[in-house]
């Protein structure tokens, strides 16, 4: 699995872990929940700034995040 894959798949765990949906996480970082979907998908790439802010959103490092 390659890190677009790593990310897209923990995106949604660590979001559905914080007990969060979609539209609540978009809604918290300022994009649509369309743009949620598509990274949990691996359709689009995250880009670093916003990662970082799923991140603290979710309370979670950047290096879980990452699968490090």
């Amino acid at each position: 699995m390659g890190y677009k894959e790593k990310i897209a798949s923990n995106i949604k765990r660590y979001r559905n872990a914080a007990g969060m949906n979609q539209r609540d996480l978009a809604a918290k970082i300022g994009v649509t929940s369309g743009a949620i979907s598509n990274w949990e998908k691996g359709n689009n790439s995250i880009d670093i700034d916003t990662l970082v802010r799923v991140c603290w959103e979710l309370n979670v490092s950047l290096d879980d995040m990452c699968g490090f």
